[in-house]
């Protein structure tokens, strides 16, 4: 017990007298202080600039976290503000959304990239980049009129019971924001996003292969993933007697699962990059 509280008085004694001089020497404490930031910030880069096997790890997670994003955001997509007139459907404005679970969703990426140790900075710039290009498109999907339910054209009854779609491909409806899922742009987003990515090992060839891959992955899954949609809506000029036929006019859309998403993208690309 007595040898504990030697170990404390002698403690306490070390502290005031440290304590003494930093109060005697402030511009000491500043010293003290600049120094341990450089050291942890250099320690830090240390463990950012590790070797191109890394590098592979941390690629493979980011594509298996953008593939699981894609699969479950595209599973509670819809589209909306949508109007349907004969055989038409057009939306001009906020026309696509994402599930209402996407804040779910918003740490895919960097949680996968996480466990295979890649660095905090690393991974939100990889997420960030992908989440703002993603936005970017879909946020500025249109309906530019697609004829999609042929049987709404003429209508020889009074109502129509809900009607399954055309299935047609996403590209079908268009983007002015498909150049937010360039790859020049998305390899853009990640550098702006790493600070002093120049002087990390590796960094740059990494960075642009995860943009190039999730690019050309993204224009094959938007032009081979299929969308079907419901429709329904009340039948205008339709006459029972004399018997007159009519038309749908401002038809409505059902909620239902509406993209039927293809597999995005294989990963095996990008773990061969450093391979």
């Amino acid at each position: 017990m007595n040898n504990y509280s030697q170990i404390a008085n002698d403690a306490t004694s070390t502290f005031r007298f440290y304590t003494f001089q930093i109060k005697k020497f402030p511009k000491l404490l500043f010293s003290f202080a600049l120094i341990f930031i450089v050291a942890i910030s250099y320690l830090e880069g240390q463990r950012t600039s590790s070797g191109t096997s890394n590098w592979s790890a941390w690629l493979e997670a980011a594509g298996n976290g953008t593939n699981s994003f894609v699969s479950q955001w595209s599973q509670g997509a819809r589209f909306q503000n949508t109007k349907i007139n004969g055989h038409l459907v057009i939306c001009t404005s906020n026309c696509l959304v994402g599930p209402k679970s996407s804040s779910l969703l918003r740490n895919l990426i960097s949680r996968e990239m996480a466990r295979k140790g890649a660095p905090k900075n690393i991974a939100y710039a990889f997420e960030r980049a992908f989440l703002e290009s993603w936005e970017g498109w879909y946020k500025r999907v249109t309906i530019p009129g697609l004829k999609l339910f042929p049987e709404f054209q003429v209508v020889c009854n009074g109502a129509v019971k809900p009607t399954v779609s055309v299935p047609v491909s996403l590209w079908s409806f268009k983007s002015s924001g498909l150049g937010y899922m360039n790859a020049g742009n998305i390899e853009r987003q990640i550098k702006l996003k790493i600070s002093g990515w120049k002087n990390i090992p590796h960094a740059e060839q990494a960075i642009k292969a995860y943009a190039k891959w999730l690019s050309n992955s993204f224009h094959t899954w938007n032009n081979v993933t299929k969308v079907k949609l419901i429709g329904s809506g009340t039948v205008s000029g339709f006459s029972a007697f004399p018997r007159v036929c009519g038309t749908i006019k401002n038809g409505y859309l059902i909620n239902s699962q509406q993209i039927m998403s293809s597999k995005f993208g294989s990963t095996s690309t990008l773990s061969l990059t450093f391979r």
